[in-house]
């Protein structure tokens, strides 16, 4: 069964945020620099809205991060507190901080937070995840969102999203378990 909801409806109804995985390296056998944009709902389904990703040099990173907050007017990122994430949240709150959104080239800086995304093996992450995907409660807009029927402000959510959708779980894997269980605005992104 499908449901489809307006873009705005859909962002009224949900709270929005951003994760970022950085790689270590920046070479052409890296993994590659990920951000997605999520929005949890008050059932506790989760949305990915949008997604980028590069092997590429850090300040590419950074680029694709504020504009893609600035584009969605997302309110937080989130960004692991390890390795070269430390160095990319540096990077991010020294923009903030100084209110540089000119030098970013962007009208809207989001709220820059660090987790940590222990020391559980990224394998057993994403068999976490794999129930949420079992019963529907990741959502991911559907390709043809775009074509003549959909149009970009509008989104069509399936409601059993099949598992070989794990692209995601570059970012979502470290960041669900954290984020989706935050209940009070103190501890919300």
């Amino acid at each position: 069964m499908q449901v489809k909801k307006s873009l705005g409806s859909l962002l009224a109804s949900t709270r929005q945020f951003m994760t970022v995985d950085t790689s270590y390296t920046a070479t052409k056998d890296s993994d590659s620099k990920v951000c997605t944009l999520m929005a949890v709902d008050g059932d506790n389904n989760l949305f990915v809205l949008d997604m980028w990703s590069a092997q590429c040099q850090q300040q590419k990173l950074v680029n694709a991060i504020l504009q893609m907050a600035d584009r969605w007017r997302c309110p937080t990122v989130h960004i692991e507190a390890i390795k070269e994430g430390i160095s990319v949240y540096d990077d991010l709150m020294s923009i903030v901080t100084t209110k540089s959104a000119d030098m970013a080239e962007v009208d809207f800086l989001p709220r820059i937070r660090k987790f940590n995304p222990g020391m559980t093996a990224k394998t057993a992450k994403i068999a976490s995840l794999l129930r949420r995907f079992d019963y529907g409660r990741i959502k991911m807009p559907m390709r043809e969102r775009y074509q003549k029927h959909g149009g970009p402000f509008s989104i069509r959510l399936s409601s059993s999203t099949p598992r070989p959708v794990m692209v995601v779980c570059s970012t979502t894997t470290n960041s669900i378990p954290y984020l989706c269980r935050c209940t009070s605005s103190e501890g919300a992104p």
